[in-house]
This record gives C-alpha cells, sequence and structure tokens, in this order.
C-alpha cells in the first residue's frame, strides 16, 4: 500500500512539471522514502514468516522461492517501463500506483486466512 501511496506523490509531481518547468528533487526522494519504509516492513515480516511457516528441510527452497518472486517483481517492473514513452508521465504513476495498490489490497484480502492457517500461537511473534 505505501508503494502506491508512493506513486501517487509522483502522479502529484508529475503534474506540476512540464519540459519548460522542472520540479524539486524533494518529489522523488519523498517518494523513495514512503517505499523503502514499506519495503521495511515487508521483507523482514515475509523472511520471518517464511522461515517460520516452512517445514524445516524446505526452508532454503521455500527461502529461494521467496527471492525468485522479487525476481518476477523485478522482471514485471522492466515490462512496465516500456510504457514511459508512450504514456503521459502522469498517467504513467498513476498506472503504477493503481497496481501498487490492487496488490496491496490482494494482500490484505489474504490476511484472515492466513492469520487462520497459521494459528494464534505463532502471529503473536509476526504482525503481518
Amino acid at each position: 500500500m505505501l508503494l502506491g501511496v508512493s506513486f501517487l506523490v509522483m502522479v502529484i509531481a508529475a503534474h506540476l512539471g512540464t519540459e519548460q518547468k522542472k520540479v524539486s528533487i524533494w518529489w522523488l526522494t519523498t517518494c523513495t522514502a514512503i517505499f523503502t519504509v514499506g519495503e521495511l516492513f515487508l521483507s523482514p515480516v515475509g523472511l520471518s514468516l517464511v522461515t517460520k511457516l516452512a517445514p524445516a528441510r524446505m526452508v532454503s527452497m521455500l527461502m529461494g522461492i521467496w527471492f525468485l518472486s522479487s525476481f518476477g517483481g523485478n522482471y514485471l517492473a522492466g515490462y512496465l517501463g516500456t510504457f514511459w514513452e508512450r504514456m503521459s508521465k502522469e498517467s504513467f504513476f498513476l498506472m503504477l500506483s493503481v497496481l501498487a495498490l490492487a496488490a496491496g489490497l490482494g494482500m490484505l484480502a489474504v490476511l484472515r486466512p492466513l492469520k487462520k492457517a497459521i494459528g494464534h500461537g505463532v502471529t503473536k511473534g509476526v504482525d503481518v
């Protein structure tokens, strides 16, 4: 969800800026700060969840799958980057924001079934 919010900052910056009128670097700095905070929340919790829930003999493989999902996300980001020249900058960042917010809502949608599958004893140590 924070990634979507960070791209909304860039939507505003793209709306304010033009080829003739540049905007401050603080827009990009703010965007980066917001999505970095989101990454700091997601990565350690996800890695902890994988190590706690995986069977002992499969921890390494499932950690590899966790990092493989990062590869998939980065590959998708490269594909989405091809739209940079085909879309207005405002529309481009709005598209990224909508996709990120949709992914966040998808994570929230699986939160309750995930907590139920984990059980109450495990969720006390991991606040997902």
